[in-house]
């Protein structure tokens, strides 16, 4: 149903003041007492009823979402990699999610402009070797063509000059050429062909450097067995939900930042305690803290010897960690990550770099 009257439908979508209008509320009275359904399916990221207006969770009966879905199973296909708005379909829709895969993902390539600019740069090299006139005429157009395709502005310049600069073109033709992207849609329970299957799991296992030849060969072939068994899994899951069963839950997430999201088709959840503080967010924290102590210096003229902070969970969730990066900071400790952003454990800050006393906090 419409979500309301304005030209600007998106806008309404997440307006929490606008109540649901005749035409909404009849829809799911339909639902519910003509059509007796037995379970609603939300298809699609993401609906409107989960952001109707209302209190932001724990609902009373006077709560539009809650009065809305009454005791309907709300069973809610999602994206894996989009946790957060999953999230509040679970908690403000009575969802259960089942997560389903991204669309594969391929290298990007080259189009037609940047393979003929890739070209000219290789006739150039070649040239410079025949004839001084042909390599500056070569090197003209690639001016000409780097200017008209946005690489010149890429790279900061105002035309390439120096063999240098020819090479740091070349090597950013390279890297977009490498660059991991999306490509098509997927279908839900329905595994991609075996090249995509393999593009994606190769784009996965490419962040982690440090794996060895066969160690990557074998992470490569468990990716691909888990891209295999999501399709299975997304329409098992809707099947059990339909069923009134349960579905799994697991983390989310997008595969490449978060392998373990794979296979899909569960009931996923957002709080993963081993990316807690991602390094932004230490670093977040690390500004508090010294905010912190240069206020309690400017008051006192000393060091604080010992704070106290309470830590509450669902603030951690809210804010990611920003207060238990400040703590650790106050401390002089940071955390560890591994290559895809998990904290494998904490380290001492040196004293020198430090350049203060550790503080105690309780």
């Amino acid at each position: 149903p419409a979500r309301g009257w304005s030209q600007d439908a998106v806008k309404l979508y997440h307006d929490v003041t606008l109540p649901p209008h005749h035409q909404y509320i009849a829809f799911y009275l339909w639902l519910k007492r003509w059509f007796q359904a037995d379970a609603v399916v939300h298809v699609g990221t993401h609906g409107t009823h989960e952001w109707l207006s209302g209190r932001e969770a724990g609902f009373g009966p006077e709560d539009p979402p809650e009065t809305l879905i009454q005791d309907l199973p709300n069973i809610y296909p999602y994206i894996v990699d989009d946790v957060g708005e999953g999230i509040q379909a679970k908690r403000r829709g009575m969802g259960v999610a089942i997560d389903h895969m991204t669309p594969p993902y391929d290298k990007a390539g080259m189009n037609r402009e940047l393979k003929e600019l890739a070209s000219l740069i290789s006739d150039h090299n070649a040239a410079r070797e025949k004839s001084a006139s042909l390599a500056a005429s070569k090197l003209a157009e690639i001016n000409a063509l780097a200017k008209k395709t946005g690489m010149l502005t890429d790279l900061k310049l105002a035309e390439i000059k120096t063999d240098d600069e020819m090479e740091e073109l070349e090597h950013h033709i390279k890297d977009i050429a490498e660059t991991t992207t999306p490509f098509g849609l997927h279908t839900f329970g329905k595994a991609p062909d075996a090249a995509a299957i393999q593009s994606t799991a190769e784009a996965i296992v490419s962040i982690d450097d440090s794996l060895t030849a066969d160690a990557r060969e074998k992470r490569i072939a468990e990716m691909s067995k888990r891209i295999e068994q999501s399709a299975k899994a997304e329409l098992d899951a809707l099947l059990a939900a339909l069923a009134g069963r349960y579905v799994p839950a697991a983390q989310g997430n997008d595969p490449i930042r978060n392998p373990d999201s794979l296979p899909t088709g569960k009931n996923f959840y957002a709080f993963d305690a081993s990316r807690i503080p991602s390094k932004a967010t230490y670093q977040a924290g690390v500004k508090l803290a010294k905010e912190l102590i240069d206020g309690y210096r400017k008051r006192h003229g000393r060091y604080p010897d010992k704070l106290a902070y309470n830590i509450w969970a669902v603030e951690t969730i809210r804010h990611e960690g920003v207060m238990e990066s400040q703590v650790m900071h106050l401390m002089g400790i940071q955390p560890k990550w591994d290559k895809r952003g998990r904290v494998v454990g904490v380290e001492a800050i040196p004293r020198a770099e430090l350049g203060r006393p550790r503080i105690d906090v309780a």
